[in-house]
């Protein structure tokens, strides 16, 4: 029985570094040109965001040494990471890269196929339904809640001068004021929840 477990096993790591192998092969052909952290067969970059400091902090000090578009190799997979605005505004404006990854079709079940799981022809047809919605000119007349609930954050982090703060809590909460806040123009609604946080 351990035996036949220890084959199995050894199979399933044989045809996992054959695998990563050939996406290595396959994608370096159109990634090497891209300049990033030394990749290694299999493991990648995993030992260089693996260091400790976390991967956005590698990614940041990536970005000073190679530039906007770093190259990095993660078990099994090659990606990517675009820091700049350039790249990311080319990418987001393109109208051929419209397929999702296969990791999207685990959120089929939960999500199904919307805005933000959808592909291809589908996710382009809900998008032209919502975009006359973010028009500039719709979006313009919430200025002044989003200048509203921005200066209330700026002035609740100016008090934390000097100090290490967490501050994914205050944007949750200033964009729920912010949402709730548009909906003030068709309901009586205001949370103020950024200035009631305990």
């Amino acid at each position: 029985m351990i035996l036949i477990l220890s084959l199995v096993l050894a199979f399933v790591f044989g045809y996992f570094c054959v695998l990563s192998l050939s996406h290595y092969v396959n994608y370096r052909k159109y990634l090497h040109k891209y300049p990033g952290p030394r990749c290694y067969p299999i493991i990648g970059n995993t030992f260089h965001f693996a260091r400790g400091t976390g991967l956005i902090p590698s990614l940041m000090k990536c970005k000073k040494k190679y530039g906007d578009i770093v190259h990095c190799m993660l078990p099994f997979s090659q990606r990517l990471f675009l820091t700049g605005a350039k790249p990311v505004e080319t990418l987001l404006s393109s109208t051929t890269l419209l397929e999702k990854p296969l990791i999207y079709k685990f959120f089929h079940p939960w999500l199904g196929l919307g805005l933000l799981t959808g592909s291809g022809a589908r996710w382009k047809h809900i998008r032209k339904l919502l975009t006359p919605a973010f028009h500039f000119k719709i979006l313009k007349q919430f200025i002044d809640i989003f200048d509203k609930q921005g200066n209330i954050l700026i002035n609740i982090l100016e008090k934390c001068d000097g100090k290490e703060v967490d501050v994914f809590p205050y944007i949750a909460l200033c964009s729920l004021d912010i949402i709730c806040g548009t909906f003030r123009y068709l309901f009586v609604f205001i949370t103020n929840c950024l200035q009631r946080r305990p």
